[in-house]
């Protein structure tokens, strides 16, 4: 089964409700919401969908931070993320670059040459 960003916060709404909380309430236990991309934040067309895109907005109304991690570059996380009229902070290349929310590069870990020495052996 394939879980989307949107069933991940309409349970959390869903336990606020359970536990009789108010959002604000949640925020003191959840303060960021990390998403993938390919099969979480877009759907099987390869485009984010209307209920997914009012589960991140009301996540933000309610002071939880959103964030995307992806095997992609920035550039490819960006035109997905196109859809939504805020910038987000992003976890690109499986970690190897962390970009701000104005695109800065916080990290790059490039691989370093005596990694790619040693994978040069084994190929």
């Amino acid at each position: 089964m394939e879980i989307t960003l949107f069933f991940l916060v309409s349970i959390v709404l869903t336990l606020c409700l359970l536990y009789n909380k108010k959002v604000c309430e949640v925020n003191d236990m959840i303060k960021l919401l990390v998403s993938d991309i390919d099969g979480t934040l877009l759907n099987e067309k390869h485009v984010v969908d209307s209920p997914t895109q009012i589960a991140v907005k009301k996540l933000r109304e309610s002071g939880i931070s959103f964030m995307v991690a992806s095997g992609r570059n920035y550039e490819a996380i960006l035109e997905a993320l196109q859809v939504f009229d805020f910038k987000c902070k992003c976890i690109a290349l499986n970690g190897a670059d962390f970009r701000d929310n104005d695109g800065k590069s916080l990290i790059i870990k490039p691989i370093g040459d005596a990694a790619i020495d040693k994978m040069k052996m084994i190929i």
